[in-house]
């Protein structure tokens, strides 16, 4: 599985029964054929997804299972779940810098679903929760 891992270029790497969808919308399906799916991702034409967990979310199969077990919470099992993109790509960018009131103003589009918030802490390597007094 290493030398798997370490022959895909891309950061993200895509393990084996992973559940991929068409990217933006799409069906699901399991990883299957590695070169294939790097291809699709690396091609933004599909992404992995991230467990919410649930009764009827759909489970990552194989070698991915084993890293999502840990993640999967029975206690949650009264609610519906869902999968949700693991990684995206931010659409219509657009950047701006008000010198005069020192402030920075950044647009995008990112497809249903996805988490903005997650988004801007990310690009700013801080958490915007707020802070307990």
């Amino acid at each position: 599985m290493v030398d798997v891992l370490k022959a895909q270029k891309q950061f993200f790497k895509l393990f084996i029964g992973d559940d991929m969808k068409r990217y933006p919308y799409g069906k699901s399906y399991p990883v299957q054929d590695f070169e294939k799916s790097t291809r699709e991702f690396l091609e933004q034409q599909g992404s992995p997804t991230g467990l919410l967990c649930g009764s009827k979310a759909k489970r990552a199969l194989s070698d991915a299972k084993h890293l999502e077990e840990e993640f999967d919470d029975t206690e949650l099992y009264s609610l519906k779940g869902d999968r949700r993109y693991a990684w995206i790509w931010p659409e219509d960018l657009a950047f701006s810098y008000n010198e005069k009131e020192r402030s920075f103003r950044i647009q995008f589009y990112l497809p249903k679903g996805s988490y903005a918030t997650t988004f801007l802490e990310e690009i700013g390597k801080k958490s915007l929760k707020a802070r307990k007094k």
